[in-house]
């Protein structure tokens, strides 16, 4: 076991170490460049798309009561999918999260990134959007939401923003805080 160990660390420090050569080279720099490496253990599995409007976000899923699935994709709306299985996510969409009205603060979407069950009802994650132009120049202010579903995500009931950034819409530029996720700490 101490082995293999050794193997995999010798192994990362190598692809630690090509990559940061390959980035400075890249971009004139000796520095390292973290966000260049990437490393994926197993195969890919593509539990859905391509698609041109959906796949923004997380793909968040939850086992049913009959033991099939529902997962949760978003950009801009939030659509529940049905599946046999999480290798299966196939079956027709449904929005169920969708902008608010002009001036709102998810005016531009509502990104469903995490749930998680409590009780008989699910919470939800809810990245929003407002003031956004999606241009090269563009702007868009972000925060972030929960949500609550009594029927396993198939409506939902806003209960508010919890997380906003300290800075102002700016014409050019993201603001404000979002793109985040939850997990269950199992603290009740």
């Amino acid at each position: 076991m101490q082995n293999a160990m050794l193997r995999l660390v010798v192994l990362l420090a190598s692809i630690h170490a090509i990559a940061a050569a390959a980035a400075g080279a890249e971009y004139g720099t000796s520095d390292p460049c973290v966000e260049c490496l990437k490393v994926r253990v197993g195969p890919a599995v593509v539990v859905r798309g391509p698609f041109p409007d959906e796949l923004d976000a997380p793909f968040s899923a939850l086992r049913l009561a009959d033991g099939s699935f529902r997962g949760f994709s978003a950009n801009g709306t939030t659509y529940a999918i049905a599946g046999p299985a999480l290798q299966g996510m196939d079956g027709p969409r449904q929005a169920v999260l969708e902008a608010g009205g002009p001036g709102s603060i998810n005016e531009c979407g509502r990104w469903l990134t995490s749930v998680a069950r409590s009780g008989d009802e699910l919470l939800g994650f809810v990245h929003q959007e407002r003031i956004c132009d999606y241009g090269p120049q563009g702007h868009t202010d972000k925060s972030m939401a929960i949500a609550s579903s009594r029927d396993d995500g198939l409506t939902w009931t806003d209960l508010g923003t919890v997380i906003t950034g300290r800075d102002s819409p700016q014409l050019v530029g993201i603001t404000g805080e979002g793109d985040c996720t939850m997990i269950d700490g199992l603290d009740g």
